[in-house]
């Protein structure tokens, strides 16, 4: 390879890099656990005919909110009652219920007539004792061990992590400005934003303790500037064009996923390792740099690419698993 050469293969590596590291800023991160399923089970099928046909049981908020002075206080549910009121208008929810809008059912003893009610009217005593008559409203929306009630929010099905940003941030502006003595969050919106931020955590803690040891163990190897810094920058940039080319294929880093940019870093760093340790080699004998590039190419260079393939065919052989998550991280 001559100058020219050379010199345009660097500008190519250079503006790949750029434009694999651009794609980083989208990188998105997945919570679809339906992927560890495989699609052609026949209890996989049953279950998703079930969810399309009755929907999914996942999809909604609870909001528990705590009043020391008690539950039934009229002010308090004064302020329960406006803030249903102001969750309804929340982007992608579509139903909210509260023990402020519930009603029951009832018999007029005299006509035999049905007609429905209000839960809570307003009296303390009345609206304790009405609410113990309905065990099945008790039990869900009263807390039997503390002065609580929970306010449930059913949202639009399936929200990705950014609808659920959305949702997690006008909820929690809502109830910033309330006065309740304290109030809980939980369900599938805000369990996904705490699973991907931890993803997102461990992702970067990873990568940051195997860039450490990686540092590490080639200072006590090289002892050199060089000896460091080259095997490194090889190495990132093949995670940094592993993760572009997976943002670009529209796939999200999910449990496993997490674990490829790791798993990249170790294997390419055996094989750079052993490529710079040649060339080297080759210098001591006293060789020229381009001799010494030869050798290291066509000697090491063909072992190293003989493990690496051998390494990618073991992974791939995960795509017969027929489990989507396992297909991804073997092809990925």
């Amino acid at each position: 390879m001559n100058k020219k050469q050379a010199l345009i293969a660097i500008v190519f590596v250079i503006v790949a890099s750029i434009f694999f590291g651009y794609q980083l800023k989208d990188i998105h991160f997945d919570y679809n656990f339906d992927k560890f399923f495989k699609p052609d089970d026949s209890q996989t099928q049953y279950f998703n005919e079930h969810r399309n046909t009755f929907g999914t049981d996942n999809d909604f908020i609870l909001i528990a909110i705590e009043n020391k002075a008690g539950v039934f206080e009229k002010s308090f549910l004064d302020r329960i009652d406006s803030l249903t009121s102001k969750l309804e208008t929340v982007p992608y929810v579509r139903k909210v219920v509260s023990p402020t809008n519930l009603k029951t059912t009832i018999r007029d003893k005299h006509t035999g007539m049905v007609f429905s009610s209000k839960l809570l009217r307003g009296d303390r005593v009345s609206d304790s004792l009405r609410t113990i008559d309905h065990p099945e409203i008790a039990d869900n929306f009263f807390s039997s061990s503390a002065p609580a009630i929970s306010i449930v929010i059913l949202t639009e099905q399936q929200l990705s992590k950014k609808k659920s940003d959305v949702v997690d941030s006008h909820l929690r502006a809502i109830l910033a400005k309330t006065a309740f003595d304290d109030y809980h969050l939980a369900g599938r919106a805000i369990g996904q934003i705490v699973y991907i931020n931890k993803i997102q955590k461990e992702f970067l803690l990873f990568m940051g303790l195997s860039v450490a040891l990686v540092i590490v163990i080639l200072t006590l190897m090289f002892r050199s500037f060089r000896g460091v810094i080259i095997p490194l920058i090889t190495v990132l940039l093949s995670v940094v064009w592993s993760l572009g080319i997976l943002n670009l294929a529209n796939l999200g880093i999910g449990i496993l996923l997490n674990m490829l940019p790791p798993v990249i870093f170790v294997v390419g760093m055996s094989d750079a390792v052993h490529l710079y340790s040649r060339y080297l080699e080759e210098l001591r004998k006293g060789n020229s740099k381009k001799t010494a590039i030869h050798e290291t190419i066509f000697d090491t260079g063909l072992a190293t690419l003989l493990t690496s393939l051998t390494t990618a065919v073991g992974f791939a052989s995960l795509y017969f698993t027929g489990i989507p998550a396992l297909q991804e991280f073997g092809y990925s």
